[in-house]
């Protein structure tokens, strides 16, 4: 379903929008017709946004369309959401911008929905009927939208569908709006922001807009989208590479220095040697200048100050 054009449905038209078997009648279908019914439902949510769409003045289509911001809005939600319960082991489906049909109701497509304690599995769409459970949280994102449509039509639909939490994201006004059904009512309850962040009972998490973003908070802790979390991992690959680099640069610097002590001393102890006229043959030279052992080298040196022949140099070696 194309992210850009599934709003949920106008109460005012929903005679346009397909409306779900109820459980009864879902119950006595065969698995078979279970599915073909819930490909027609996904067939004909589509072909109502088409209609709608295709009914609209030019001047109104922006609300069908939001565009890169409200795509990349719900995508970085869901993504940060999938993998934080992911890592953590909560069984919570998160789906963006699917069709969701409950019995005997014009089906609707959050921007944004949570439900606990489901399989996690992926979908075409979410059969209450099927699941035997409603949403739990609904999160709509609003750029060009039609403001009424989320602050007052679903807020009263929303509700009445017994959806325990709802947010509201106004991306032109920077603000977000929180509302949750009090025990025992459908009904929702404003809700009061602490810092510009929302407790959500549904998530364990705070919901914040930050810099463009949605935001969710586990504590202190900001939930990465998984471009942010890709980055960092990159960049944290970034550094081992160039820790490694200079340690080895600085290994190399270390040999190099090794190599050249050893050198110098192979050289001042054949000088020593011609110096008192102990001069090495050309085994004995050779055996000098491959020794690599610099505390070696530099017992020799201490005794061709003494020594009389070669041979006598290495007696010990």
């Amino acid at each position: 379903m194309n992210s850009s054009r599934t709003p949920s449905p106008d109460p005012s038209s929903q005679s346009s929008w397909p409306v779900a078997p109820t459980q009864e009648r879902w119950d006595a279908l065969s698995a078979k017709e279970r599915v073909d019914v819930e490909r027609d439902l996904n067939d004909d949510l589509n072909d109502a946004i088409d209609a709608e769409l295709a009914s609209l003045a030019p001047d109104d289509v922006a609300y069908m369309a939001e565009g890169d911001a409200h795509y990349d809005l719900c995508a970085n939600a869901r993504g940060s959401l999938r993998r934080f319960f992911s890592h953590h082991g909560r069984s919570l489906y998160v789906a963006a911008n699917m069709g969701v049909h409950y019995p005997g109701e014009p089906s609707l497509a959050p921007d944004l929905l949570a439900v606990r304690d489901v399989l996690t599995h992926d979908r075409s769409s979410f059969m209450v009927a099927q699941e035997r459970k409603g949403l739990d949280l609904c999160l709509e994102v609003i750029v060009f939208g039609r403001r009424r449509k989320d602050l007052v039509e679903n807020v009263e639909r929303y509700a009445r569908l017994g959806i325990h939490e709802y947010f509201v994201l106004d991306v032109g006004q920077r603000r977000l709006r929180g509302y949750r059904l009090p025990p025992g009512t459908r009904r929702y309850q404003r809700l009061v922001p602490n810092h510009g962040h929302f407790s959500s009972e549904v998530l364990g998490l705070e919901i914040g807009y930050r810099e463009g973003r949605l935001r969710f908070y586990a504590g202190n802790a900001i939930l990465f989208t998984p471009e942010e979390e890709s980055d960092e991992l990159g960049k944290q690959l970034r550094e081992a590479e160039e820790h490694a680099e200079t340690e080895q640069q600085r290994a190399e610097t270390k040999q190099q220095r090794a190599d050249e002590a050893v050198r110098l001393t192979g050289e001042a102890l054949i000088g020593l040697l011609k110096a008192r006229r102990v001069l090495p043959g050309e085994a004995e030279r050779i055996r000098i200048e491959s020794c690599r052992d610099l505390s070696l080298l530099a017992r020799w040196i201490q005794r061709a100050a003494t020594v009389t022949s070669v041979e006598t140099l290495f007696l010990d070696s």
